[in-house]
């Protein structure tokens, strides 16, 4: 007994004709995985910024805040204004004398950045710390 199997040309071609439209239409489908992109700035870009001693956003940057705090002498808040209008307030407690900023905060160049809080024993003991990117 012969048990060859016979394939026509017909059906063959099809075949081939059928995965190619499957592969090619996979090929165009996309994966919808998320990116997230964190970015570590320069040590050279890091600022920080003392109470007392107000500080400029330089030309074509801009300035992101990571956190405000102070020496912890004897405050337990802090706040950032930006020409002059209050905008970041932090407080704090146990000890601590920083606390992270909300991601997202960021201050135009040219802006002027003071800050407050501390006590009257302290009035230079208010900090901000951030970093510059480009515009």
């Amino acid at each position: 007994m012969n048990n060859s199997i016979k394939m026509s040309v017909v059906s063959a071609t099809l075949g081939a004709l059928l995965a190619g439209a499957i592969f090619v239409s996979m090929a165009q489908t996309t994966v919808g995985t998320p990116t997230r992109i964190q970015y570590i700035p320069h040590p050279r870009d890091m600022v920080q910024i003392q109470q007392g001693t107000p500080y400029i956003v330089p030309t074509g940057k801009l300035f992101v805040l990571t956190a405000l705090g102070d020496r912890g002498i004897c405050g337990n808040s802090s706040s950032l204004s930006v020409n002059g209008q209050p905008e970041v307030y932090s407080f704090y407690a146990n000890g601590n004398s920083m606390s992270a900023a909300a991601p997202g905060f960021t201050v135009a160049a040219g802006s002027t950045i003071s800050l407050g809080g501390g006590c009257s024993n302290d009035p230079t003991g208010g900090r901000a710390w951030g970093y510059l990117v480009s515009q």
